[in-house]
């Protein structure tokens, strides 16, 4: 705040110098001065009043007012910046401009404070007056996200692509689908199909709605349709795998023909998606059919520090059902190990995480999160907490 202030008052020195303005002209503001002595002592709230008193005064420090409310919002002051910028808005002579920036930096505040309906109000009055709407919409579309207004978010959305020109088809076909796993949810396949087919307008390779469509497909007895529509996921995007492996291991259970399920992943074996198929037996708990096995054996075998680890010469010498138990009992380690790590990884930022989401907490992109597909092995020298 010292830093804020002190540089308008630097600016306006400057100003004064360049423009060669006379000796007559009044002195920096006393006010200030007498503001930051204040804020120097600890006594914000004696500062606070200060500054808010001069608002309505001082008509060449609003931008310092501005950084001062933007100030205590990052301090978490949340009712000081409120304050400021409520008392700016209330200022008769501001331009237009000026009125949008105090009314979306007031939304900010509320936001940050979890006032969420009072944000959205500010965030879209500004959207539809200001002459660039497009951090309000940014802000608007993030709120909506948060309260699950997923039909409402796509409205903003089609509006962030009039005013940027970029599309929004991948968040948009997320919405839908946001939408069709909740209409499955209450029960209501017609109205899921509906969203399913909105999404795949949007976006039409998006895995997750294959796989939302697989699933209302087996819930209506079409398994058929529902293993063509996660087999290509498989080809399409291998990495959402262990997402998907119980699905298509019940699906070719269910017709007696897991040799069909062998047939689809054992391709994935020779490409680098081989130690994914590995992760996702493990994580699923699934050891049939064969390529599964012969996926985590080529895991085990294939790393030294691993082979050492599980005694890969036990498993080679072992055969028959002693091998089959050795395997199950290194794979049932082997998940521990991954439970006790971040299973998850968002592309875009590099979150870790231990549960599947379609969009990332931390950055808000759609579409980035997938499994790690690796062992922590340095959790191995982590204790485990105590319970």
């Amino acid at each position: 705040m010292v830093a804020a202030a002190a540089g308008w008052a630097y600016a306006r020195f400057l100003d004064r110098q360049v423009r060669g303005r006379s000796e007559e002209e009044p002195p920096l503001s006393q006010g200030y001065l007498r503001g930051l002595n204040l804020l120097l002592d600890d006594e914000t709230d004696k500062a606070l009043e200060m500054f808010v008193r001069m608002i309505a005064t001082d008509d060449e420090a609003l931008d310092t007012h501005f950084a001062l409310g933007s100030l205590f919002r990052r301090r978490g002051e949340l009712d000081r910046a409120i304050r400021i910028h409520q008392n700016i808005l209330a200022r008769p002579d501001l331009s237009t401009a000026q009125r949008h920036s105090a009314l979306f930096a007031l939304g900010e505040d509320y936001l940050r404070a979890g006032l969420m309906d009072r944000a959205e109000s500010l965030f879209r009055q500004v959207a539809e007056q200001a002459e660039d709407p497009e951090p309000a919409l940014g802000r608007l579309v993030g709120i909506l996200e948060n309260l699950g207004e997923w039909e409402q978010a796509i409205t903003v959305r089609r509006e962030m692509e009039k005013v940027s020109g970029e599309r929004q088809d991948v968040p948009v076909a997320h919405y839908c689908c946001e939408l069709a796993e909740r209409a499955l949810t209450n029960g209501e396949p017609r109205a899921a199909r509906g969203w399913l087919k909105k999404a795949q307008r949007a976006r039409r390779a998006l895995p997750r709605g294959a796989i939302i469509r697989a699933r209302l497909a087996e819930q209506e007895g079409d398994g058929a349709l529902a293993w063509r529509l996660l087999s290509e996921v498989v080809r399409s995007s291998p990495a959402l795998l262990p997402e998907i492996l119980p699905d298509l291991h019940r699906l070719a259970a269910r017709r007696e023909d897991l040799a069909a399920l062998d047939a689809l992943l054992r391709p994935l074996l020779s490409t680098a998606d081989a130690p994914g198929v590995a992760y996702a037996a493990i994580t699923c708990d699934l050891l049939d059919p064969p390529v599964l096995e012969e996926a985590l054996v080529a895991l085990l075998t294939g790393d030294d520090t691993l082979a050492s680890l599980v005694d890969a010469p036990a498993l080679a010498e072992a055969s028959g059902e002693a091998r089959r138990q050795l395997l199950e009992r290194m794979a049932g380690g082997l998940r521990r190990l991954v439970q006790r790590g971040p299973r998850y990884r968002c592309g875009a930022c590099g979150h870790h995480g231990q549960r599947m989401s379609w969009q990332c907490p931390d950055c808000r992109s759609w579409d980035t999160i997938r499994a790690t597909a690796t062992l922590p092995l340095e959790t191995v020298l982590v204790a485990p907490p105590r319970r």
